[in-house]
């Protein structure tokens, strides 16, 4: 019987060690973050610092980014009480954009190749971030730059509803495009981020948002060569407190 004791107490001391070991406050916290000055500010108001670095990558060049991490603990005499260390686990680009008023706008320089509107975002609370991950087709090996942009539909967008577009110049480098073969292309994902404050209106409860993009048809889980227009609408609530997620088109 004692020996049986020892055992459970020996057990029950490893488990109450391995949690002290364990400094993460919280784990898998993702974020949108812009970078300054080595630091990861996040659009819900936390400042990150990057303690432990487990992708391997630079992420402190970059200007806007995606994050996947593990909150370790409150840096130690930070000046601000919303500051923390992370263990950075996984990092993805953002793009920052400008959009474009789509009734002056050049097709020639936006493009008008296919995107697709995946999955949006609506983040912060004084700055308002509209983020979106978007799909595209490239051609494999090719160190041709795709253009990325965002129309707003200053004719068909009024105080109750925005209307945006997503926009896309693939150089001529795409699915369909002439002299490309089929087995060179390749569908790849991204982020991009626009700021919505300039667009919101201040004297409404809420505000309905609609994002048009234009994809490729798919027969029986292949890509075809048709495209077709694709069309997301949700609601926003004003003013914005909280994160809100826009489910776009498959991928």
């Amino acid at each position: 019987m004692r020996t049986k004791l020892i055992i459970i107490l020996a057990i029950i001391a490893a488990a109450f060690s391995s949690c002290l070991k364990d400094d993460v406050i919280m784990y898998g916290e993702q974020s949108f973050c812009d970078v300054k000055d080595g630091k990861l500010y996040t659009d819900s108001g936390n400042i990150y610092n990057v303690t432990t670095n487990s992708t391997g990558a630079v992420w402190d060049t970059l200007s806007r980014v995606f994050i996947y991490c593990n909150v370790l603990n409150e840096t130690k005499d930070a000046a601000n009480e919303n500051e923390y260390d992370i263990d950075l686990k996984d990092f993805a680009r953002v793009l920052p954009k400008v959009p474009v008023n789509k009734s002056t706008a050049d097709d020639a320089v936006i493009g008008t190749d296919p995107v697709l509107f995946v999955q949006g975002w609506v983040t912060g609370v004084d700055k308002v971030n509209l983020n979106m991950r978007f799909a595209i087709s490239y051609k494999k090996d090719s160190n041709t730059a795709h253009l990325l942009n965002v129309a707003y539909d200053d004719v068909k967008s009024n105080s109750d509803t925005l209307v945006f577009e997503m926009r896309h110049n693939g150089s001529g480098e795409v699915l369909g495009a002439d002299g490309i073969p089929d087995d060179q292309i390749a569908m790849g994902d991204g982020y991009l981020t626009i700021k919505l404050d300039d667009y919101l209106p201040t004297d409404k409860e809420s505000v309905v948002i609609r994002i048009n993009s234009v994809w490729y048809k798919q027969f029986a889980g292949y890509y075809s060569k048709e495209t077709e227009p694709v069309s997301t609408t949700a609601t926003l609530l004003l003013p914005q407190t909280k994160t809100r997620v826009i489910q776009g088109g498959n991928f």
